[in-house]
């Protein structure tokens, strides 16, 4: 998502704060992320097309079915891939760098990018559905408050809690389930394809 880019370069400015490896593995920890996140961007960009399309035809069902069926297909390609997570962590993070003691940390904290991904296959999936409604405003309106709550929650557990990088990557999985969150109550709510 837009604002989510952008504040990714926050997010690594305050993880600097953290010394240097800590850095160097959340670079690490992103272009695995990535990695792992390429089937659910695929898929979740085409949801758009398709509920807008069943939308279009007055075929809420079908948007929602469209919706379902891409979550499947996200959860499991995600799952599948994120498997390596736990089996070869250290043979993915060689992948990215040979830096003895980065290689050392990264291991760590790979599976908790398995439930992270996870989490956002299924909202990326849902919101994108939203999107794709033609809930443009609605969307903005989520996914501002969502990147908010993602920075607050950052800021303060670096700067006031001191915790450590496990704490920081935990603000994508609460950014990730905040967007849900919000994205299934306007789906229950009925008002995300009133703007067709």
């Amino acid at each position: 998502t837009a604002f989510k880019e952008k504040d990714k370069v926050n997010d690594f400015t305050l993880i600097e704060k953290m010394g240097e490896i800590a850095l160097a593995v959340s670079f690490v920890m992103r272009w695995i992320y990535s990695f792992i996140g390429i089937p659910t961007h695929s898929n979740t960009s085409s949801v758009n097309t398709l509920v807008s399309n069943a939308l279009g035809q007055d075929r809420v069902d079908l948007a929602k079915k469209s919706i379902n069926r891409t979550i499947i297909l996200s959860l499991g390609m995600t799952f599948a891939l994120g498997l390596s997570l736990f089996f070869i962590p250290e043979t993915l993070t060689k992948v990215f760098t040979d830096d003895i003691q980065i290689i050392a940390e990264a291991p760590k904290w790979l599976p908790l990018l398995f439930w992270i991904s996870l989490v956002s296959a299924v909202s990326t999936t849902v919101f994108n559905g939203i999107v794709g409604a033609g809930a443009t405003r609605m969307s903005f309106i989520i996914e501002l408050f969502a990147v908010i709550f993602y920075l607050s929650y950052t800021f303060f557990v670096i700067n006031h809690l001191g915790k450590g990088l496990g704490w920081v990557w935990m603000a994508e999985f609460i950014y990730w389930s905040m967007l849900l969150a919000l994205s299934l109550l306007l789906m229950a709510s009925g008002k995300w394809r009133k703007k067709i």
